[in-house]
């Protein structure tokens, strides 16, 4: 998930990714097609922060151009565990003859956020907590594939 904005040739990015999620949920419906269940889980978070300008831009008034008013290019990152919980639905799309093999069509619906506020760090510069809210919603489609055994 990227966010951007930009105003007289600056541009402030922020980026959000889980680079490991762990959720755990339990299907109330029981059928063998259709799945409906609550999940609950734990995941690496990383959000990325950049900021750039033309040496011709003029100044924009931004908490990043305030800590590092001389600089072209700011780079920041921030990492930390989190959590999710939501609504997931599961439909089996294909079987095979012998119904050991299957593809799933899930959807997941849910909330997903750090422990603690994001704390950005770059290399010589002080650290920054800026209470970006990323990631509050997610929407989550995508395929499985499952086998029986």
């Amino acid at each position: 998930m990227q966010n951007k904005t930009s105003y007289n040739n600056q541009v402030i990015k922020t980026s959000f990714s889980n680079l490991l999620q762990f959720d755990i949920g339990y299907d109330f419906l029981k059928d063998e097609r259709f799945s409906l269940y609550p999940y609950a889980g734990l995941s690496l978070r990383q959000s990325d922060l950049s900021y750039t300008k033309s040496p011709s831009a003029g100044a924009i008034n931004s908490w990043v151009v305030n800590m590092y008013p001389s600089q072209n290019y700011t780079y920041m990152q921030s990492a930390g565990i989190g959590y999710q919980y939501g609504l997931g639905f599961d439909y089996a799309l294909f079987y095979n003859h012998e119904k050991t093999f299957k593809t799933i069509f899930f959807a997941k619906a849910g909330v997903n956020k750090p422990f603690k506020t994001d704390v950005y760090k770059a290399n010589d510069m002080p650290d920054y907590s800026p209470s970006i809210k990323q990631g509050d919603w997610l929407l989550t489609f995508g395929f499985k594939f499952a086998t029986k055994r």
